[in-house]
C-alpha cells in the first residue's frame, strides 16, 4: 500500500484508529482459486451474489492481513465495458475506508485491462457509489453484454439501482500498483500465446505449454504432443489440461528429492477445480459433446459441430487459469523457479 493510501485507509479509522495503526498494512492482491470459498462467504454474509464466481470470468482482488481475508471486490469484463461487483470488507475493518480502497484499485485495474466504463447494482451502497463518481443510467441504456452478465439477468433483482462511471485511463492506469496491473496482465499474455499457437495449428497442450514456457517452446511442445487431443486419441484429459498441467510443473515443481511439492500441488488442485468449474469437466471426450477423436465418426462429428473453435476456448482458459495460480505463488515468493 501506498503511503496516500495507508494515510486515507487511517484517517477513515475514526475510534478504532489506534488498533488500525497498530496493525500491518492490508496486502491487496490477486485472488488465487483456494481462496474462492472464504470469498464466497465474505460476500454471503454480506447479502451479495456468490453463485456465479466460478464461471463468470470476474477477476478479484483482495486485501490480507496475516493470512485473513479482509476484504474483496471483483472486476467482470465484458467488451470494453465491465462490471464492478462484489465489494464486501469484514465486519472488523468496516469504516476504516478498505472499501474506499479496494474500490479504487478495481477501478485503476479495470482501466489497465482497457476497460472504458464500468457498471454496478446495488440495493445499499447508492451513497458510496456516487462518491466515486458513479451516476444512474437506465438498464436498457447498458450495453448489451453487461445484460446479459448474470448479475443484471437473474442475480439481482430489479429494484436495484444501476449506475456507471467512465473511466479515466491514463489517471486510473497511473494509480494501479504495479504488482496488480502487471499480475493482470501476465495472466491474460499466455491466453493469447496459446490462442495464437492454436491458430498456428499447434494442438491444444501443444500450445498450452508453449504459452507458459516460451523459453521452453520447441522441446516443450515435443513434450506436450503425446497429451493432445484426449492423451493421444484415447478418450484421456482435455490436453488443454494436461499441458496446463505441464507448464505449472515446470514453473512451480521441485528440482531435488527434499523439496516440497505442495505449493505445486495445490496450485494444480486449483486449476483443475476453476478449469472443471467452468467446463463442467476435464475429460476430452465429455467437453467435446461424446465426441470420439480416434473414430472416423468422430473426425466429421469435430469438423461438422466446429468443436475446433470450442477446443480453442479450452486452450485459451486453461493457459489464463495455470497462470493465474503461477503468478499467486511468485506473489507469495513460494516458487522454486522463481
Amino acid at each position: 500500500m501506498t503511503g496516500d493510501a495507508r494515510r486515507r485507509y487511517i484517517r477513515h479509522s475514526s475510534n478504532n484508529e489506534l488498533r488500525t495503526i497498530l496493525k500491518p498494512d492490508p496486502h491487496l492482491r490477486l485472488a488465487t482459486a483456494g481462496e474462492r470459498a472464504a470469498i464466497g462467504q465474505l460476500l454471503l454474509s454480506a447479502g451479495l451474489p456468490q453463485q456465479d464466481l466460478a464461471t463468470s470470468g470476474v477477476v478479484l482482488l483482495v486485501a490480507i492481513r496475516d493470512e485473513e481475508l479482509l476484504g474483496c471486490v471483483g472486476i467482470e469484463p465484458r467488451g470494453e465495458a465491465g462490471l464492478i461487483r462484489s465489494l464486501a470488507v469484514t465486519e472488523s475493518e468496516r469504516g476504516l475506508g478498505l472499501g474506499q480502497l479496494l474500490a479504487e484499485r478495481a477501478e485503476a485495474l479495470a482501466a489497465a485491462h482497457g476497460l472504458r466504463a464500468l457498471y454496478l447494482l446495488t440495493n445499499t451502497a447508492e451513497m458510496f457509489w456516487a462518491r466515486r463518481g458513479y451516476h444512474p443510467v437506465a438498464r436498457e441504456a447498458v450495453p448489451a453484454s453487461i445484460q446479459a452478465s448474470a448479475e443484471f439477468s437473474s442475480l439481482c433483482p430489479s429494484t436495484a439501482v444501476c449506475l456507471s462511471k467512465t473511466l479515466d485511463a491514463d489517471a486510473a492506469a497511473g494509480e494501479a500498483p504495479a504488482s496488480l496491473a502487471g499480475a493482470q496482465a501476465e495472466t491474460r499474455l499466455p491466453r493469447t500465446r496459446a490462442e495464437a499457437s492454436f491458430d498456428q495449428g499447434y494442438f491444444c497442450a501443444e500450445s498450452v505449454l508453449r504459452a507458459l514456457a516460451p523459453q521452453a517452446a520447441a522441446k516443450g511442445t515435443r513434450m506436450a504432443t503425446a497429451f493432445c487431443s484426449g492423451m493421444a486419441r484415447t478418450r484421456g484429459s482435455c490436453g488443454a489440461v494436461t499441458g496446463a498441467m505441464l507448464g505449472l510443473g515446470l514453473a512451480l515443481g521441485r528440482d531435488a528429492p527434499e523439496a516440497s511439492v505442495q505449493r505445486c500441488y495445490e496450485a494444480t488442485q486449483n486449476f483443475l477445480k476453476d478449469f472443471e468449474q467452468r467446463f463442467g469437466s476435464s475429460n476430452c471426450q465429455v467437453l467435446l459433446d461424446g465426441c470420439d477423436l480416434a473414430t472416423p465418426e468422430g473426425q466429421v462429428m469435430f469438423k461438422e459441430r466446429g468443436l475446433r473453435a470450442r477446443c480453442r476456448e479450452f486452450t485459451g482458459a486453461a493457459a489464463e487459469l495455470a497462470q493465474r495460480e503461477i503468478e499467486a505463488a511468485r506473489a507469495a515468493g513460494e516458487s522454486p523457479a522463481g
